[in-house]
Order: structure tokens, then C-alpha cells, then sequence
């Protein structure tokens, strides 16, 4: 029993080194480098890293350096474009505005979505309204910039036109001692931020639906006496309506288009 035992284990300590050596064979055909095979047979320790020389280090201390002048002196390095310094404007109402703004949406754009699925006709599609929106922003805010009032006519309401033409009003910016109109160099439609229903007025007997979206906008204002310009960024809270035409059944109502009927308080930053 001992002497089969003793036969067992020399045979598989054959088959184990007959294996052993034909590995390398198993890898050639499977094509791994001879560095994976290596690796996998231990059949040899990693090559030790050169450790560098002092010269080595001499000489990269050397080729880090920048190139001089004849006087010893290094090359003084190009001046780097200083970026645009933008000022954000905060004040409380915006802040309970921005702290409020999720479940604003989310009540909006579920209402949105409600009448859209009832009234299919009226195309209320948010993501068509926000690039309309910017558009008419862009639009609009150039317009005023420009004092060009009559190129308004269809993008606001007719009682909004009124009131922009009043002396005296508060978009009114002859006192702001600017240099030049000011610029608005970027729109952009956050979210929605309220939405209602709007009884017939003075300039059309059908009822409306307002939206009012949150609007980030930057600006830049040029002052007399000042070289650099100011850029701000603030938000807009500007509202759209739209008339709607209720003849025939709900599936046939239609609109009358986009106009803005607000831009709160004034539509430029007054300066400090």
C-alpha cells in the first residue's frame, strides 16, 4: 500500500512539471508577448529601475529651465487676459424666488401639462415656449435699448406699449448717464415660474393665459467717465400671455399668439 501510494505521487508530480513546461508553448500559440509570460510563469524577477544619476538630474535641472537673454535676465512671460468680472445681483425677493422655485415648477408645469392634454389645439409645449421666450427677451430688451418703440408693435400688448411711452416712466433711462445702450449679451430660461388665467381687458375681449417665466440674463452697462464697463447677471421675471379664441368646443380653442404683457418694475439695472 505504501509502495502505490509512493507511485501516485511521483506521477503527479510528473504531470505537474510536464504541464509546467509546456505552459510557455500554451502562451505562443494564444499569442501573449514574452513579457506576459514571464509574469505568469515567475520565471524571472522585474528588471530594477534605473536609479538616476547626479548628472541625469543636473541636466533636467537644466532643460527645466527657461531660456535667457544676453543679459542673464529671463523673458518676461505674456500677460494673461484678465477674465470678465460679472456682478450678481441678490436682493430678497429673488431669494425666496430661487428657494421657492422647485415646487413652483413642479405645480406650473403639471397645470401646463393638464391643459395641454385637454385643450390638445393650443400647442402648449414648454420646451417651444422657452426658445420663443429668449428669442422675444433678446428682442425686446434690444428694442428698448435703442429707444425704438415702434418696432414693439405685436411682440408687446398694446396697454404695455402705452405705458412704455409715458414720460416719466419707470423704464424711462435718460437719467442713468449711460455712454452707450446698454448690451445683453446671454438669455436664458430657467424655469416656469407662475402661471394663471386672465380676464378680458382694454385690448381684447377674449381671456388669456399668462405664463411667467424665470429668465437669467447678462448685461453690460457702459457709463460717461468710466472705462470699464459693469456686467451683471440677474433674473427676469417677465410675463407672456396669450389670448385664447373659445369658438366651438375646448378641442377647437386656439391662440392668438405669444406677447408680453409685463417687465416688472423696469427693464434695466438702475445704477447705484
Amino acid at each position: 500500500l505504501g509502495q502505490l501510494q509512493w507511485r501516485s505521487t511521483m506521477w503527479r508530480r510528473n504531470r505537474l512539471t510536464t504541464a509546467y513546461w509546456a505552459m510557455p508553448r500554451s502562451f505562443q500559440a494564444l499569442g501573449l508577448c514574452p513579457k506576459v509570460q514571464n509574469s505568469l510563469l515567475l520565471a524571472e524577477d522585474p528588471k530594477p529601475v534605473k536609479n538616476s544619476t547626479q548628472e541625469d538630474k543636473e541636466t533636467s535641472d537644466t532643460s527645466g529651465e527657461a531660456p535667457q537673454n544676453d543679459k542673464g535676465k529671463k523673458p518676461e512671460e505674456p500677460e494673461k487676459p484678465k477674465p470678465d468680472h460679472y456682478s450678481v445681483v441678490v436682493t430678497p425677493e429673488i431669494f425666496l424666488d430661487v428657494s421657492t422655485l422647485p415646487l413652483r415648477m413642479l405645480v406650473h408645469r403639471t397645470a401646463i401639462w393638464f391643459m395641454n392634454f385637454m385643450f390638445p389645439s393650443l400647442e402648449l409645449k414648454w420646451s417651444n415656449f422657452s426658445l420663443g421666450a429668449e428669442q422675444a427677451v433678446r428682442a425686446v430688451y434690444g428694442h428698448l435699448a435703442s429707444q425704438d418703440l415702434e418696432q414693439l408693435r405685436g411682440l408687446v400688448t398694446n396697454s404695455l406699449l402705452q405705458e412704455l411711452r409715458k414720460e416719466g416712466s419707470l423704464h424711462d433711462g435718460k437719467d442713468e448717464n449711460w455712454s452707450e445702450p446698454p448690451r445683453l449679451l446671454e438669455v436664458q430660461v430657467i424655469a416656469l415660474f407662475s402661471s394663471r388665467a386672465a380676464p378680458p381687458n382694454e385690448d381684447s375681449e377674449l381671456s388669456a393665459l399668462v405664463l411667467t417665466p424665470l429668465i437669467k440674463v447678462h448685461e453690460e452697462y457702459q457709463y460717461k467717465g468710466s472705462k470699464e464697463p459693469r456686467r451683471t447677471i440677474r433674473l427676469l421675471k417677465w410675463e407672456f400671455e396669450q389670448r385664447i379664441s373659445q369658438d366651438g368646443g375646448p378641442r377647437d380653442w386656439a391662440g392668438n399668439g405669444w406677447q408680453i404683457c409685463s417687465l416688472e418694475k423696469r427693464w434695466f439695472l438702475q445704477k447705484l
